[in-house]
């Protein structure tokens, strides 16, 4: 497993908590389906990106304030 590194604050353990779990929880699915780590890293990377494009793309839509 890949392990980031990253130390959280006792304020973001939740959160925390809740990211490592859906870690667990995409890899659990991906090994159900016979999906290697490495790829199941790779396809989790590029919805993570989407994600972010899309979020991108709707801020510039919203009229600053």
């Amino acid at each position: 497993m890949v392990e980031s590194g990253l130390r959280l604050d006792r304020d973001e353990d939740g959160i925390g908590n809740e990211l490592r779990f859906e870690r667990w929880h995409d890899l659990v699915d991906k090994a159900r389906l016979h999906v290697s780590e490495e790829q199941c890293l790779i396809e989790n990377e590029e919805e993570w990106n989407d994600l972010v494009a899309r979020h991108h793309a709707l801020i510039g839509k919203l009229p600053e304030k």
